[in-house]
């Protein structure tokens, strides 16, 4: 049954005669997962006029079809593409040489940007261009099966993945996102809890606190896709520069730079909003220092439906909504702590991609080291698992030991794992945190009197206080790990 997969489109109208005549192919259809409507759109597809091939493959890869010119044609492709490819050139034609081709390949604008992908009007050709396919790195040629494929397959943007992560260099395609948040729903793995916890719900406020590397962005833009696949009024911001009116007057297309005439327009519209602010760290400092003016002000509109908002931060957040009782953030919205992805999590985010890529494990724990190495931290796994991919080689397709350490030593590796060195902006706070980590490391797990002793012991006295916080953060920052024993 499978063979029917790996069949020449030309192909096809004989099989069907074939299997019709033993009363098989409805079978074959079936096993096969392929409808009827699919099977004849495949039969005819040769016969189509370019427009409607391009039009055809768009709608069996969800793609978006511009047309370039009569032989070339632009496809966007779906978010949820697995691969770092966003769109692609079609180019069809009836030569039978990339030889003859080049010189109508080279006049499309974009030819020397954009990867191309090239269709013949023969099957047989195709299978010649296809063996030719190393000596020419920007194109892409189909072998003609994966042409079935594409067309018959449940989804063919699979299979065009496939062909790419055959074909085209894998840094070029790297499906990991570094810094900023996951943008494809593909590359989202776990915080399924969370994410159903918060979307389950009545719209409400949250405050959700999380240290550097930990996937706070990630959350937020896969939340901000849920909210808009349920037609929510969202929008997803990054508070960089600290300035949360600004940054929600602009994603709204309001010219108002002021408090008042923003909840102005608030009050005055009949849409809801939720507005999922990243980066919210300096907001927040910047509020204790004026009085909490805007969050005051933020919390009067979500009281009264008019918007909600999703506040996701590190310490100065975690300071003002957990251990400040007099901050109005403290029961502004429901806290949630972010910590490490959990362990299938962690496990699918590294085996799945690299294994879109053609790329497999020789054994299942180098997998494992990476989960433990990395404390489950999904921004370090992204990093090591593109490391791999940068020095695998394009011939390599098993990553061995050799390759997982290679990647973990790697220096943009190390710098992160030294980033906890200082989590705040507070230098004696800094010195502080690396105080306790370095008096505790080897001690594995240790109580608060222990950690006294030791301090004492090296004739390093700390107030109480500070010692407390310093303990949270290390915790918040899932340095330390808390033991309710």
């Amino acid at each position: 049954p499978k063979e029917l997969m790996n069949l020449k489109v030309e192909e096809l109208k004989e099989a069907k005669e074939r299997l019709s005549s033993i009363d098989r192919f409805k079978n074959i259809l079936s096993e096969n997962s392929i409808t009827n409507e699919r099977y004849d759109n495949a039969l005819a597809f040769m016969n189509l006029e370019y427009a409607q091939k391009a039009k055809s493959l768009g709608e069996r890869t969800f793609s978006k079809v511009t047309s370039l010119n009569k032989s070339a044609y632009m496809l966007e492709l779906n978010d949820d593409f697995p691969l770092n490819v966003k769109q692609f050139i079609l180019f069809m034609s009836a030569k039978e040489s990339l030889a003859d081709m080049m010189g109508e390949i080279k006049e499309i604008p974009q030819y020397r940007t954009q990867t191309i992908l090239v269709l013949c009007d023969s099957s047989e050709v195709q299978e010649q261009l296809y063996q030719e396919r190393d000596k020419h790195e920007k194109l892409v040629l189909l072998e003609p099966k994966k042409l079935t494929q594409i067309l018959l397959a449940v989804d063919g943007a699979k299979v065009l993945a496939d062909v790419f992560a055959e074909q085209l260099a894998l840094t070029q395609i790297s499906p990991y996102k570094l810094g900023g948040g996951v943008e494809k729903s593909s590359m989202f793995f776990g915080r399924a809890e969370i994410v159903s916890h918060i979307l389950g719900r009545e719209n409400n406020n949250y405050v959700i606190i999380g240290s550097r590397q930990i996937g706070k962005s990630s959350l937020l833009k896969a939340i901000h896709r849920e909210y808009e696949k349920a037609g929510e009024k969202s929008f997803y911001i990054s508070l960089n520069a600290g300035n949360i009116v600004r940054g929600i007057s602009n994603a709204l297309g309001l010219k108002t730079k002021s408090l008042d005439e923003l909840v102005s327009f608030m009050m005055q519209s009949k849409e809801q909003y939720i507005f999922l602010v990243d980066e919210a760290d300096k907001f927040i400092k910047d509020e204790k220092e004026t009085g909490y003016e805007i969050l005051n002000s933020f919390r009067k509109l979500s009281e009264e439906g008019r918007c909600y908002f999703l506040l996701a931060g590190f310490w100065e957040l975690y300071e003002h909504a957990v251990l400040d009782y007099q901050s109005p953030l403290k029961n502004f919205g429901e806290t949630i702590e972010l910590g490490a992805l959990e362990h299938d999590a962690c496990a699918e985010m590294i085996v799945e991609p690299l294994g879109q890529l053609g790329l497999s494990f020789e054994h299942a724990d180098l997998v494992e080291e990476i989960i433990e190495r990395t404390g489950r931290r999904a921004n370090i796994i992204a990093i090591i698992c593109n490391n791999i991919i940068k020095k695998i080689g394009k011939e390599k397709r098993i990553i061995d030991k050799v390759a997982v350490q290679n990647a973990i030593k790697e220096k943009n590796v190390y710098e992160l794992f030294e980033a906890w060195r200082e989590l705040t902006a507070d230098q004696r706070a800094n010195r502080l945190d690396r105080i306790v980590v370095y008096a505790t490391v080897k001690k594995g797990e240790f109580s608060l009197s222990e950690l006294i002793s030791v301090l004492k012991s090296y004739d390093f006295e700390v107030d109480f206080a500070d010692l407390e916080r310093s303990l949270d953060r290390l915790k918040v920052s899932y340095i330390l790990d808390v033991n309710d024993e």
